[in-house]
């Protein structure tokens, strides 16, 4: 059989079958046969390793027949099987995805009042060219309602959450308010979450540093130095203006302007911090600063929270700033925006920082970036890093005092809309003179049991631990007794912990003191709070803040020295932030009387903000 040079075609039928040899088996089907022309087979069809030549039924010769040729149909293997079913599974997959992703079906399985929803409808409908420049809405507000909850946020295979981390710039000798700072944050939050802390300093952390810090939180803790080009002085810098510029700062009063390394370290939190290789691979930051306060337990995850509503940046306090430190930032400001008009954002909003009664000028206003939580990727973008270079190269971070607050400020308001950035008024939060303690209005509610994924006796029991207030009582304040009791059960813990150090030497900052100050202040606040143990709500927010709630304008102009003659602007800087309503004055009401009775000029608002 092999050496046959001529043989004739299968028929379709004997595809599959095998047959015996030419000498054994008799013609089945002549009419089978069917003559083909004869070919010369090259070498590789007389190897072993060729198809196996087939026999038409026209071949067979003599003997009995064999049956009916179905009956001797086979498979050729196993292989054949698995490629079926590699090809329906492929396509069974195929189909659910497309399904999945067809956005008629998607609205179709909604309620009616849902798919009636423009809303809705527009975030499910497929990009066209028309819709791309539509954007997607978002409802923060419902958001922050659908995801408050006192219930642990660990991470795990089923939740995914940003890349996001909280940030230091700290010295080894700022050990103590770091841990202040720390045990704050961690207990009224991160305790839950378990984000990681990364700590930034010129020079290496001490040993002691990194003990008491790791051991203060059961997140991941890192430690980086920064980069000497990112603190040193650049070349471009006049040395001699500079020292000059130091002592004239500090001969006028300027806050912290006669020092080297405020400088150094303005203009790193300005530009160089979201360069550094530590923070790479996130994309979202929680700035912490040694020596704050936070007074509220914080239900939700303000990172996904920026993530899952197109916000770059939260802050919770815009005050005005010594106009002083910088006083050729808006004329700099101005000419870049002049050079590089494609950078600016087409919806930016610089409205609410220029004073029309002064010429147009910037008036000052900042976020209070002390307290800030941000998109990296917004600050890594094209129109913030060419802005800071900008401002590097003229010197302004040494010439004068560009801080950090309102080149961020600006920057914010040239390349992000204004609906991206977000006032975290339900933060408790204090450093230095400049404190903001939420009031009523500002809180998220939690029902009782069954609201959300926490429970209202969870909630409650969650809210009344350390650092915060008692439930509200019945004239609608809320009690103090809590909160305060909760402070002082956590200073008296921590004083406790001190004097062991002293009198023993064994160190005071190890895991027990977290847990032993949890628990006193835990202790002092359900003592306040065993009042209102009957209500089936819990307030997030206000209702457990260990702080008496302040004014919406509480710090605009705490940070300006009374010896600066600069003009304060007409409204606060808040109220031109938030605008429409909450610049309406009363009937009758004038700045100008007011201040000639001694006010301050700004008591004339038709809303409080309480």
């Amino acid at each position: 059989m092999g050496s046959s040079h001529h043989s004739t075609p299968p028929h379709p039928l004997s595809d599959h079958v095998d047959l015996p040899s030419s000498s054994s088996t008799p013609s089945v089907v002549a009419a089978y046969a069917v003559p083909t022309p004869s070919f010369t087979p090259n070498s590789a069809a007389n190897t072993r390793s060729s198809a196996p030549v087939r026999k038409s039924s026209g071949q067979r010769q003599g003997g009995a027949s064999p049956g009916p040729v179905y009956s001797r149909l086979r498979l050729r293997g196993p292989g054949i099987w698995r490629r079926w079913i590699l090809i329906i599974s492929i396509s069974i997959l195929t189909f659910h995805l497309y399904r999945s992703l067809a956005p008629q079906d998607l609205l179709s399985t909604l309620p009616a009042e849902w798919r009636n929803d423009k809303t809705l409808s527009s975030i499910l409908q497929p990009v066209t060219p028309e819709s791309r420049s539509k954007r997607k809405k978002h409802d923060p507000m419902q958001w922050l309602k659908d995801h408050s909850s006192f219930d642990s946020q660990l991470p795990n295979s089923y939740t995914t959450r940003p890349r996001a981390a909280l940030i230091s710039l700290v010295r080894n000798e700022e050990l103590d308010g770091i841990l202040q700072s720390i045990r704050h944050l961690e207990y009224q939050w991160n305790r839950r979450y378990r984000y990681p802390w990364i700590f930034f300093n010129e020079k290496p952390f001490s040993d002691e540093f990194k003990a008491a810090t790791s051991n203060a939180t059961d997140a991941r803790t890192e430690y980086h130095v920064v980069p000497r080009e990112h603190w040193s002085t650049p070349t471009w810098i006049d040395q001699t203006r500079y020292m000059d510029a130091l002592d004239y700062l500090g001969t006028i009063g300027v806050g912290k302007g006669h020092m080297l390394s405020y400088h150094s370290m303005i203009r790193w939190q300005s530009g160089f911090f979201y360069h550094h290789p530590a923070l790479s691979s996130y994309t979202y930051y929680w700035r912490v600063e040694p020596d704050v306060h936070f007074f509220c337990p914080i239900p939700y995850d303000p990172f996904s929270f920026l993530a899952e509503n197109d916000l770059v940046y939260g802050f919770n306090m815009a005050i005005l700033d010594d106009a002083r430190s910088f006083t050729s930032l808006w004329s700099v400001t101005r000419d870049f925006i002049a050079a590089n008009s494609e950078l600016v954002h087409p919806d930016a909003d610089l409205d609410w920082l220029l004073d029309a009664r002064n010429g147009g000028e910037y008036n000052n206003c900042q976020f209070f970036s002390n307290f800030e939580i941000g998109s990296l990727d917004f600050w890594r973008s094209a129109g913030p890093s060419a802005y800071f270079d900008h401002l590097d190269k003229n010197g302004g971070f040494f010439y004068e005092r560009f801080g950090d607050a309102p080149v961020h400020t600006l920057a914010l308001a040239m390349f992000a809309r204004k609906d991206q950035v977000w006032f975290f008024r339900d933060v408790g939060y204090q450093h230095d003179i400049a404190r903001h303690c939420p009031p009523a209005s500002a809180s998220v509610t939690l029902q009782g049991a069954g609201a959300g994924t926490g429970g209202g006796e969870q909630a409650r029991e969650e809210a009344g631990g350390g650092f915060g207030l008692g439930p509200r009582g019945a004239n609608g304040q809320y009690h103090s007794e809590a909160g305060a009791g909760a402070v002082r059960a956590a200073e008296a813990a921590e004083a406790a912990r001190r004097v062991r150090h002293e009198t023993t030497g064994r160190p005071w900052w190890n895991k027990a003191w977290t847990k032993a100050g949890t628990q006193g202040a835990g202790a002092g606040a359900r003592a306040g709070a065993s009042a209102g143990a009957q209500s089936e709500v819990a307030a997030v927010g206000v209702g457990v803040c260990a702080c008496e709630p302040t004014s919406l304008d509480e710090n605009f102009y705490k940070l300006v020295p009374m010896e600066s003659p600069q003009v304060k602007p007409g409204d606060t800087c808040i109220r031109l932030w938030l605008g429409g309503e909450w610049l309406s004055k009363k009937d009758g009401w004038k700045q100008d009387v007011e201040r000639a009775f001694g006010g301050d000029g700004y008591g004339g608002y038709v809303l409080d903000g309480m």
